[in-house]
């Protein structure tokens, strides 16, 4: 077929191109593959394994890669309104299910030159599926050089296809080497061993970061060494060589104001930053990563540096439980990515307000989003995809759905995410306590900067898990290295986290004055969050502890605030504990 038209699309198979009222829709290339094919057999219905033998001949892939494709083609349709277009028919496959009006007419066919020149520009304008479709076809022809391999690898890197740049980017590292230009040689390697960084393949990208340092003079400054220090940085930071990743992440932003080059300098001040507060220093460290975050923001930062900056900042804004200062950036940086040509970062903005959403207790939309997020970041960044599932993991527990909890959680650990504290709360409401503390203790151990970031967190839930496991000296521990340490939770959601703490001991001690003023001020803090399913967790705690005391009435006020809040968020199994507890209270009141 040349063309074909179906309600108000139009595909053109030999410009590959799909058409929506005239204007181009970005698609995949194997996912425009896939919708070609149902169409040319919309006759019938296509089993799974045909079609991933006509779109992955030779290689072996999950059903999960047929899915993703599925999924993006329909998503695509319904930018028409076609919601039911491909059909699944179960245990049996899909079909393509609207009638077609084909076009033939001549095919319109460019010389090497003239492809070459619309790949370019195609790269240019951000068009990135388009550029790679171009790029590989001229390609194919007559090997590309060096900068179009280049140019090829970051067009797949914006489309969030890391995968796809990695063999571009080999093939480029030999062109250069080739040709003598050994710093166009360690500037690929480099990229290299950022994209196998995000594929979380360390040895791999670690050897091409050492590759790259022995072309390098360590005299001359240039973005190459910047970039060299910067990934570093992030070395050191997964080994928890945290002075190290800190000095690399300095040096970097050194070389950066020294060339002048912004991406450079904003890498190695969010690094920088990031290492500061793995080490304790949180203020010093917020304060660099914020003046990073402002620096792409005012535009003269790229795209893609732009990117990793914000997921940065929002990783350790979580990590201290600084929510109030997150929910700040996801709005200004979710702005930020409606008009960024990136295809990935659009994706972790959502998975970041879903997470937003939950804190603010919209529990239902935050549970759509993360769920989205969780398909699409699979495609567009799976470096984020087992963020995506702790975030939803996280949810779940707040809705009381421990099966699916546990699920995303485990997910998130497969895909090589700590899925801490919440696993841990998740065995407590199960009664696994001892479990709870030992996966606990060990996410304590390990000395990577991300679990030392978020390390007052973590003391925080193991003083709690501690109790429920009647481990009173460990809880005792955790709270005198918070007392020892106050930089561990300078935020208002921390500190909230460790009054709990600090609560939950005084009423196992039977302390229950200390417990009502710790509550107290822990509802505060969380009010000032602005997280309504947390005050009325505490809520809870509280009114047990009056009804110890025989202070019924006091009790039912606290247990009736936090029973609306339940309601509202969707919090089902939380409403009906604290509605049962009512009529407890109320029965004994009688």
């Amino acid at each position: 077929m040349s063309s074909i038209q179906f309600a108000e699309f139009e595909l053109d198979e030999e410009r590959r191109e799909l058409r929506l009222r005239n204007r181009e829709l970005a698609l995949q290339p194997r996912v425009f593959d896939l919708l070609c094919y149902l169409i040319r057999h919309r006759d019938r219905v296509i089993s799974k394994d045909e079609l991933l033998d006509a779109l992955w001949p030779g290689v072996i892939v999950t059903d999960g890669s047929l899915q993703r494709a599925i999924s993006l083609a329909r998503s695509a349709l319904r930018q028409g309104g076609l919601i039911d277009a491909i059909r699944t028919h179960a245990r049996s496959g899909y079909r393509f299910c609207l009638d077609v009006i084909e076009h033939e007419g001549e095919v319109e066919t460019y010389t090497i030159p003239e492809l070459l020149r619309r790949a370019r520009r195609a790269y240019e304008q951000y068009e990135w599926d388009s550029a790679i479709g171009a790029f590989e076809s001229v390609d194919s022809e007559h090997p590309l050089e060096g900068p179009d391999l280049e140019r090829w690898a970051d067009a797949a890197l914006c489309a969030g296809r890391g995968w796809d740049a990695i063999a571009p980017l080999q093939r480029a590292v030999a062109a250069h080497t080739t040709q003598g230009d050994s710093y166009g040689a360690a500037r690929v390697m480099l990229n290299l061993a950022a994209v196998q960084f995000e594929q979380r393949e360390f040895a791999v990208a670690k050897g091409w970061h050492q590759r790259a340092a022995r072309l390098l003079s360590r005299e001359e400054i240039s973005r190459e060494y910047g970039t060299l220090m910067w990934l570093g940085s992030r070395f050191a930071a997964i080994s928890g060589e945290l002075e190290t990743s800190r000095d690399s992440a300095r040096r970097a932003y050194e070389i950066g104001c020294q060339l002048p080059d912004p991406d450079i300098e904003v890498l190695g001040l969010n690094y920088w930053g990031l290492a500061l507060q793995a080490l304790g220093d949180v203020t010093q460290g917020a304060t660099l990563q914020d003046e990073a975050a402002a620096a792409v923001l005012a535009g003269n930062v790229s795209p893609m540096i732009g990117g990793i900056v914000y997921c940065s900042v929002i990783w350790s804004c979580r990590n201290r439980g600084d929510w109030q200062r997150a929910s700040q950036w996801t709005d200004h940086f979710t702005r930020w990515c409606k008009t960024s040509p990136l295809h990935n970062f659009p994706g972790t903005c959502r998975l970041h307000r879903a997470e937003v959403l939950s804190i603010r207790g919209d529990l239902e939309e935050a549970q759509k989003e993360a769920m989205a997020m969780c398909e699409a970041l699979s495609v567009r960044a799976p470096w984020a995809e087992g963020d995506a599932y702790h975030v939803l993991g996280n949810i779940y527990l707040l809705r009381g759905e421990l099966e699916q909890a546990e699920h995303a959680f485990r997910r998130a650990h497969e895909l090589g995410w700590d899925p801490q504290p919440g696993y841990a709360l998740l065995q407590v409401a199960r009664g696994a306590t001892d479990a709870a503390l030992q996966t606990l203790e060990l996410s304590l151990q390990d000395t990577n900067w991300a679990n030392q970031q978020k390390r007052g967190v973590l003391l925080a839930h193991l003083v709690i898990v501690s109790i429920a496991a009647n481990d009173i000296q460990r809880a005792r521990k955790a709270l005198t290295e918070l007392d020892a340490r106050p930089e561990l939770y300078v935020t208002d959601a921390i500190t909230a986290a460790v009054l709990r703490a600090r609560a939950e001991l005084a009423t196992y001690e039977n302390n229950l004055d200390e417990a009502i003023t710790c509550y107290r001020q822990a509802i505060q803090l969380w009010q000032n969050v602005g997280s309504p399913l947390n005050v009325a967790s505490i809520r809870i705690l509280l009114a047990n502890v009056f009804i110890d005391l025989g202070n019924c009435h006091a009790a039912e006020l606290e247990l009736m605030a936090a029973e609306k809040c339940f309601q509202h968020s969707g919090a089902t199994t939380l409403f009906d504990s604290c509605i049962a507890l009512k009529k407890q209270l109320l029965s004994n009141m009688q």
